[in-house]
């Protein structure tokens, strides 16, 4: 079995600059379960051009035996945060 949901965000760089990004976080009964934050942006003729993807483990929040609240907040790695750099000024 296999949980997903995505959300938009924005994205937080190593500079603290917040861009747009899309979050997808998937999650697979007793498996892993990850968070995908994809950085994008729009040109003036409203087309979108997304980053490549960076992938990041992260604990389970549907397929947890533990009682929490469901929601979380995702805090990027050093990694994510640099590779959304250049969409800083794009925001």
């Amino acid at each position: 079995m296999t949980a997903r949901w995505c959300a938009h965000v924005r994205g937080q760089t190593d500079d603290s600059a917040l861009i747009p990004s899309l979050l997808i976080h998937v999650e697979h009964v007793r498996s892993f379960s990850e968070d995908i934050p994809i950085a994008y942006r729009k040109d003036k003729g409203g087309k979108i051009a997304f980053d490549e993807p960076t992938t990041e483990g992260t604990p389970h929040q549907i397929f947890s035996a533990v009682r929490e609240p469901s929601w979380r907040l995702t805090t990027l790695s050093a990694d994510a945060r640099s590779s959304l750099a250049p969409f800083a000024e794009i925001g």
